[in-house]
């Protein structure tokens, strides 16, 4: 099945193999909505990834497939730009701003995410978003409405403090597998797609989004469901 989606500020053709669409994504949809009438509330589905794995676009294309769900993302909980240039932390070490590592786990709002889940099971609420124009954060942007609520995020399943605690809001969580070879391609491409030169593309992969995919990889939960990247297409 083919879709034309907006991801991340880019116009991106989907292509999914029709029997990953058929014997995994909507017997999951039917279940998740049973869950939402059994309960009678909103339903909460984490969906984590090493960057670049396509969980943004694997979010959108399950929105684009049932009225009932919502794909909302982590990124609109990143800490404010203005706040990121003006707080270090220290790694390894060695004390670090925080924009220059910016979208690991540490420069992310936890506590103002918490208190968003808890609203998400009550009443309709409001959802910040990341502008990749600003380069910044935009609060009360998304009206959550939805009964189903897909949340995609690389550090939903860390098995770090907080994320670990915060996990257990989710009703059912997933997590999709991929090759970090297939990984750095992508992410390179992305940059360069975002006006990077070839040098400071490959630059910002060895000193952030490999830090980054290696943690995801290799200290996150088990989910509920596990997808290989490779059986999607």
């Amino acid at each position: 099945m083919e879709k034309e989606l907006q991801v991340n500020g880019f116009k991106l053709h989907a292509v999914y193999n029709d029997e990953f669409i058929n014997q995994q994504l909507m017997p999951l949809i039917a279940s998740w909505q049973q869950q939402a009438v059994k309960k009678q509330r909103r339903i909460i589905v984490f969906l984590a990834a090493p960057p670049g794995a396509g969980k943004s676009t694997l979010a959108l294309f399950i929105q684009s497939l049932c009225d009932d769900i919502q794909a909302l993302s982590l990124d609109g909980f990143h800490y404010p730009q203005q706040y990121l240039k003006s707080h270090s932390l220290v790694l390894h070490g060695e004390e670090v701003l925080m924009s220059k590592i910016k979208g690991s786990a540490e420069t992310f709002d936890t506590h103002a995410f918490k208190k968003h889940l808890e609203q998400l099971t009550g009443d309709d609420c409001w959802w910040p978003i990341y502008d990749r124009n600003l380069h910044d954060v935009i609060d009360h942007q998304i009206h959550v409405t939805k009964p189903i609520v897909l949340i995609e995020g690389n550090w939903l399943l860390l098995n770090e403090l907080p994320w670990n605690e915060l996990v257990k809001a989710a009703d059912t969580t997933m997590f999709i597998h991929a090759e970090l070879k297939l990984l750095k391609e992508r992410l390179i491409e992305r940059k360069i797609k975002g006006g990077s030169s070839s040098e400071d593309a490959l630059l910002f992969y060895e000193t952030s989004d490999k830090l980054n995919c290696e943690r995801v990889m290799q200290h996150s939960l088990q989910a509920d469901i596990e997808i290989n990247e490779s059986m999607m297409f």
